[in-house]
């Protein structure tokens, strides 16, 4: 029997700080901050329309009680002075746990997840067989009953939600609103089509691709559909990767060893040919393109002309990028073996996160164990999240680690799958999946780092769009 698991004995501190929001004309104010934010604001034990961070007008001068109130944090508290024509400034700062299991979600069986997906109201999304939509502390919302399919929902600006069915020898798009229901449909026609992931552009166009996997893997193709399930346009590709798209709405996809580049109509701009198996790319903010082609990293301009190439330890994958134009990336080491029947298996042996700088030089490399094959996730604070694999003894260990800018390792948590990327929400809780269970840990990045691609797919709804918020 598995169980949400919490935590708590949380130790407040609390602390007088100046606040970031300022009146603009002289009068008598509180102002409240925490972090993180959202806070409920109580004065007197009695609840106000305010969330921290914010300024309360027209305070009567006096004292009184101030609380703050967070989900998932014990109650903060303290008393204030007001005085006639100033503004009185109190902060408070909830301590976190770092690395401690938050709730833990059974999926059942063994189960290779991916990419969760938060949603611009809190909700998680689980795609696993069926789609499940929790709420932040780990209780189900509502369930879709689906078939499989991709392994990772799509949450578009207007909170729609974007999954893959395959059924039987077809696949279909469904668009769902935030309540679960069936918007529409999209029957792809091709026989044992499989769509790998989606990218949702600036006028909510969603992009695709999709192979035939099983007939022939090298015929794919790269698609369009209005936001309202309208097919727009289809490209032959070869090999299917998945989309992503520039602020010019250029949609870029990676194709074994190719990447394309497309413009919104569906027209070709340019092809880069590498020569290995080119990895999802992440944008930076001046639109260059940081991908893995087998153990280098490559830098690409907007126009597909390569900048700079850089060999590391082993199979480069799909980088993200932080606030200061950094690249992060897990590269891990992999030996051939032959086994007893003459077959011959790679395996992981050793995996580093590195990080270059964007002109193509390695400021630093960190252990990651034996294998990891996801792309980080780069907190608000300059933290770097990545999923380990290890053997130890005859014990499979799949593990969350953690490391400051500096490369520094700070914790980690075991249980998180190594082919899980991770999503940050704003309250400081990192999800990802592990083999059979998904996870809740708590850390101290309150939400992304503010950076051109701080995780897989570009953000926590997964647009795979560069330039949303």
């Amino acid at each position: 029997m598995r169980r949400i698991l919490t935590f708590s004995g949380i130790v407040l501190v609390i602390a007088l700080i100046d606040c970031h929001q300022e009146p603009e004309i002289i009068g008598t104010y509180l102002a409240v901050s925490s972090t993180p934010q959202g806070a409920d604001v109580y004065i007197d034990d009695s609840l106000t329309e305010y969330q921290t961070n914010c300024v309360i007008p027209d305070i009567e001068p006096g004292e009184y009680k101030i609380s703050l109130k967070l989900y998932d944090f014990p109650e903060w508290s303290t008393v204030v002075k007001v005085e006639e024509g100033e503004t009185t400034k109190v902060a408070g700062i909830f301590p976190t746990n770092e690395g401690a299991i938050k709730w833990v979600y059974p999926l059942g069986d063994y189960y290779r997840g991916y990419q969760p997906a938060i949603g611009p109201d809190g909700t998680v999304y689980l795609y696993k067989g069926d789609l499940f939509a929790l709420n932040p502390d780990g209780a189900i919302k509502w369930t879709y009953s689906a078939e499989g399919g991709s392994e990772w929902a799509v949450v578009g600006p207007d909170g729609t939600i974007y999954i893959e069915q395959n059924e039987h020898e077809t696949a279909k798009i469904c668009a769902l609103t935030s309540s679960g229901s069936l918007k529409w449909e999209f029957q792809i026609d091709s026989i044992r089509a499989v769509s790998t992931a989606f990218a949702i552009g600036a006028e909510g166009t969603i992009y695709f691709a999709i192979d035939n996997w099983l007939l022939n893997p090298s015929k794919s193709w790269l698609y369009a559909l209005t936001s309202s399930g309208i097919l727009k346009w289809k490209r032959e590709i070869t090999y299917a990767g998945i989309p992503v798209i520039g602020a010019d709405g250029t949609v870029y996809v990676n194709s074994r060893h190719y990447l394309y580049a497309f413009d919104p109509d569906g027209d070709l701009k340019w092809a880069y040919q590498g020569t290995d198996w080119t990895s999802i790319p992440a944008i930076g903010s001046d639109g260059t393109l940081y991908f893995g082609e087998g153990d280098y990293l490559c830098a690409l301009s907007p126009n597909g002309i390569l900048k700079w190439k850089h060999q590391t330890s082993g199979t480069v994958y799909s980088p993200s990028i932080g606030s200061e134009g950094n690249i992060y990336f897990a590269s891990t080491i992999w030996e051939w073996e032959e086994d007893e029947w003459g077959e011959e298996w790679a395996h992981p042996v050793e995996a580093y996160l590195y990080c270059f700088s964007s002109s193509g030089n390695v400021l630093w490399k960190s252990d990651l164990a034996q294998w990891s094959g996801s792309t980080p996730a780069i907190g608000s604070d300059g933290s770097i999240y990545a999923t380990t694999f290890e053997v130890i003894g005859h014990e499979e260990v799949q593990s969350l680690y953690a490391f400051d800018s500096e490369g520094n390792f700070k914790w980690k948590c075991d249980g998180p799958s190594t082919t899980s990327s991770p999503a940050i929400g704003n309250d400081g809780t990192i999800y990802v999946y592990g083999y059979s269970e998904f996870y809740a840990i708590q850390s101290s990045s309150f939400g992304l780092a503010s950076s051109p691609w701080p995780k897989f797919a570009h953000d926590n709804q997964n647009t795979g769009r560069a330039g949303v918020p």
